[in-house]
Formats: structure tokens, sequence, C-alpha cells
């Protein structure tokens, strides 16, 4: 009815500037597409306009106003009209009064596909940003000089790494190592948090792939060297972040010289040490379980720690060799695994 109403309004006015000057204004269009929105939940009438060529940005930019949640974004054909946004959204677009950079939009609607659903679902959606080939596009998203935005995409690789762990070692390939050390340097725990967590999530390969990885860190950002910056981070780290901060810096001195050791070998050590004593912090008891199985460096194609079955092995015992029996005990089954020695 009031869509209705100011159409016939309009129509009426014959191109009247006042009316069009009051019909522009970004409240008057925002309350228009919360009808819509209302109308239409599941915005069908916002996936044909993303699908058009040349409506994309504009319409990036109207649903942009009212920033609808995951709920409304239940369609799977999302994802990739939002990842063709962020690639080409990067020049401002007016809409009657309404300025905006549609990549905002992008960023904001790319947020709500991989974390505003259940697990299963966001993992689904982050599964097919990977199966998409787009990557890529994030990793490019990384290179650029604003901290926000490079945060937000931090984030959402982690995503999908989380839902496709194969993915790490496209990551650890061709990620800019400088552009997750330059989140470290900055004033603001929630980018220093983003930082952390992507680096946990590439450090979780095979040692072989991990060192080279490790090397390409060494280098630092701009002429700063990353275990002066670690190092410094490190001393002002909560005690959960520690382990992980103390495991990086450990495994970059050890590529170095692993006889000699350094300042902040000493470093890494007391920290790993102390988190070892911290027995009723949870919290840096279970980040220090992943440091540990990093240090181990046994982790299979999808980033899933292989350690017990490694040591399994070199005890002289093979699962695949698993022999099970049952046996009734006063009427009860009981079900017993041998190991049997190879």
């Amino acid at each position: 009815m009031a869509i209705h109403v100011m159409t016939t309004v309009w129509l009426h006015s014959h191109g009247d500037i006042a009316v069009k000057t009051a019909l522009s204004k970004a409240p008057v269009i925002e309350g228009m597409i919360e009808i819509i929105l209302n109308a239409d939940p599941e915005l069908d009438i916002f996936t044909k306009l993303f699908k058009s060529s040349s409506l994309f940005l504009k319409a990036a930019t109207l649903l942009y106003l009212v920033k609808p949640k995951a709920k409304h974004l239940i369609s799977t054909e999302w994802v990739p009209l939002v990842l063709r946004v962020l690639e080409f959204g990067d020049q401002m677009q007016t809409l009657f009064d309404v300025l905006c950079i549609p990549q905002e939009a992008a960023y904001y609607l790319l947020d709500q596909l991989l974390t505003g659903f259940d697990e299963d679902k966001n993992w689904e959606n982050a599964r097919q940003v990977v199966a998409l080939g787009r990557l890529s596009l994030l990793a490019k998203r990384m290179e650029i000089r604003d901290v926000s935005e490079k945060c937000n995409v931090g984030a959402m690789i982690c995503c999908c790494i989380r839902a496709d762990g194969s993915c790490r070692h496209y990551l650890a390939l061709n990620l800019n190592k400088e552009s997750v050390i330059s989140l470290v340097l900055e004033k603001n725990i929630d980018y220093n948090n983003h930082a952390f967590a992507l680096l946990t999530e590439l450090l979780c390969l095979q040692r072989t792939s991990v060192t080279k990885f490790l090397n390409e860190l060494m280098n630092g950002w701009s002429s700063l060297n990353t275990m002066q910056i670690l190092l410094i981070y490190l001393q002002k780290a909560q005690p959960e972040q520690r382990p992980m901060i103390a495991t990086t810096i450990f495994q970059l001195d050890l590529l170095e010289d692993p006889l000699k050791c350094s300042i902040y070998r000493e470093e890494a050590i007391e920290a790993i040490t102390t988190a070892l004593e911290s027995h009723t912090n949870e919290k840096v008891q279970e980040q220090l379980a992943r440091t540990l199985l990093i240090l181990g460096g046994r982790f299979s194609h999808t980033g899933g720690p292989t350690t017990e079955n490694w040591l399994l092995k070199e005890a002289g015992f093979d699962e695949s060799l698993r022999e099970s029996r049952c046996t009734i005990i006063e009427g009860v089954k009981v079900v017993q695994s041998v190991l049997l020695p190879v």
C-alpha cells in the first residue's frame, strides 16, 4: 500500500524536483526495501537483480541499506553472486541520495553467509567459496592497505580453512605473509586475534610444507624482523595466546641455527613451559595442546592431526591389523579391541 501511494505521488508529480528529492532520501528508500523484505523474505527479486550484469552493483548498494540477516540468504545462488560484487565493486555507486562502495555490501553479505547460519550451513557456503576457486580473490584482497578490510578477509579465509582443510596448502603458498604480519602490528586486539587465528590454521601442515611457509614468513614486514615482531607481541599477549606465539617464534628460530640458542628461543621455551604449568586454565591448556601438535608437524592433507597414528606405528602397532572380538561376560557383551604388533 505504501509503495503504491509513493508510486502514485511520483507519477502525478510529473518530475517535480521537490517530490523527487523527498522520495530519494535514504530513509525512504530503506523503508521501501524493508517492505519488500517482508513480502519477499528469500529476496528472490534481489537474486534476479544481482544476476544482471548492469544492475548487480546498484542492487548490492540498495540491499546493504537494510543489512538482511542470514535467514534471508538461504539460496545457494548467493555465494557466487556476492563474490562477483566483491570482485568488481570497488567503485563508489550513487543511487539517488545513497552513496556506497558495493564491496562494503559484499563483505557484510559474505560474513552473513559464512557465519550467520548453523555450523553445517556456514561450512557448506565456505566450501562453495573454495569450490568456485575464489580463494585467489580473498588472498588478493588481503594485500590491500585498508586494515579493517584485511581483517575481515582474514576471518573469512579462516572460515574456508575450517570448512575445507585441504585449502591450507594453496593459501600457505599464495597468501601474502606480510599482510598477516602487518595485522599483528596493529594496536587493535581484534586485528591481532584474527591474525593469529589465521596463522594458527596455516601452521597445521606437514613439516616439509610448514618449513617453506615459515621461511617466507621469516621475511617479516617492511624492514622489521618477524621474530622481533612476535617477541614484542608475546610479552603483552593474553595467557591463552602465548603458546601459539611462542611456538611460531620457536619454529622460526630453528630455521636459522638449530644448535645455537638465542634470546628468541629462550623466551619461546619459557612461555611454553609456563603454559605447561597452567593446569587450572582450560583455555591455555586447549591452545597448548594444539601448539604441541603443530610442533610435532604430523598432519593429514586436510590439516587433521596424525600424531597418534604415527606414534602407534613407530611403537610397532598398526591400526589396519586391529581385531575385534566379542565376549559374553555375565550376560553383558563386551567388545575388546586388540592391537597386534606389526
